[in-house]
């Protein structure tokens, strides 16, 4: 008698249930939150048995590895850096070794100035206030003493919120992308179109695509809109900190362009004058423009965005010099 399921179709139905049981068992710490996209609260936190931290790539969460003591030693300077791919230490064709991004210099100017000193890189590329914000509400729990929030207005926020939610429910065209194999493969096969809409970057030098990106900028409402949504996000992440007496450095992304007569110049979008209205009051705001401008700032970006190693270091010594100021580091 012919079997009622084709022995074929029993054969894909146990391979794929298999290599769900294997993923689940064997990489359920990596794939915690995979597809949270960021918003779950502690994918890439990995505690262990020994009284420490370790940041590790999981999830929608891919840290830089690093791994420290989980509550800060007497008179250790702990400083945790948050926000997009210009804290991670990227530099437009490639990741920079963790030890030139400026979360790690921070810690190198503070240790040059004879203090116990650790510069914690929070950052994720495409990370925007919003998920800085989940980011963080799991971060304070290791006693941070300065929080640095690398603040700009793009991020891929808007996007992953949706997609972490595309598949809620038990609905039957849902059930399928309950399997973890399932949905990664959907999900690398939509990744092509997501990155048609991610930031482009260029090699080292190269802005020879600027002028398309000056005319590609969003709308003035997309604009008005995104700085709503880091204004209101940074808020509540200020509000965390202040909570919990942890003080907080406010940093105002300035970005590369080329105008239409081929002058580079920089811009921060207004954030400087937003986050002074705003934050004025309950933070410290360094301005990445204000810095760089009266230099040779072109040497100190790899593309539109990203910084070189020196960029890294001339911020790094900015904000070490606030934090050796602040009247909590002096006690």
């Amino acid at each position: 008698m012919r079997a009622w399921i084709p022995k074929s179709v029993v054969l894909v139905i146990v391979l794929v249930f298999g290599a769900e049981v294997i993923t689940r068992y064997f990489f359920a710490q990596s794939l915690t939150g995979r597809f949270d996209y960021g918003f779950h609260p502690t994918a890439g936190f990995e505690e262990n048995m020994d009284e420490s931290i370790s940041l590790i790539k999981a999830g929608g969460r891919p840290f830089r590895p690093q791994t420290y003591k989980m509550l800060p030693e007497p008179g250790m300077f702990r400083i945790m850096v948050f926000g997009n791919s210009v804290p991670y230490g990227y530099y437009g064709n490639g990741d920079a070794p963790i030890d030139e991004a400026y979360p790690a210099l921070i810690a190198h100017h503070l240790r040059a100035e004879g203090k116990k000193a650790e510069g914690w890189n929070l950052a994720v590329g495409g990370y925007g206030a919003r998920r800085v914000n989940v980011l963080l509400q799991q971060a304070v729990r290791y006693k941070p003493g300065f929080v640095v929030l690398h603040v700009h207005l793009w991020s891929n926020d808007e996007i992953n919120e949706r997609r972490r939610h595309e598949f809620d429910g038990w609905h039957p065209k849902n059930w399928f992308m309950k399997l973890m194999v399932v949905r990664r493969l959907y999900e690398a096969k939509n990744e092509r179109l997501f990155r048609k809409y991610a930031p482009q970057t260029t090699a080292p030098g190269d802005i020879s695509g600027m002028e398309n990106r000056r005319l590609e900028a969003p709308s003035a409402e997309n604009l008005a809109r995104w700085k709503d949504q880091t204004m209101e996000w940074t808020a509540k992440s200020i509000e965390l900190c202040r909570s919990q007496s942890i003080p907080i450095i406010l940093v105002s992304q300035a970005s590369r362009f080329r105008d239409s007569t081929g002058k580079d110049f920089l811009d921060e979008q207004g954030l400087d004058s937003e986050l002074k209205m705003n934050f004025g009051k309950s933070a410290e705001i360094v301005s990445m423009k204000k810095i760089f401008d009266g230099k040779n700032w072109e040497s100190l970006y790899t593309d539109h965005v990203h910084l070189t190693k020196a960029g890294h270091d001339l911020l790094a010594a900015e904000i070490m010099k606030i934090v050796l100021s602040s009247s909590q580091t002096k006690r």
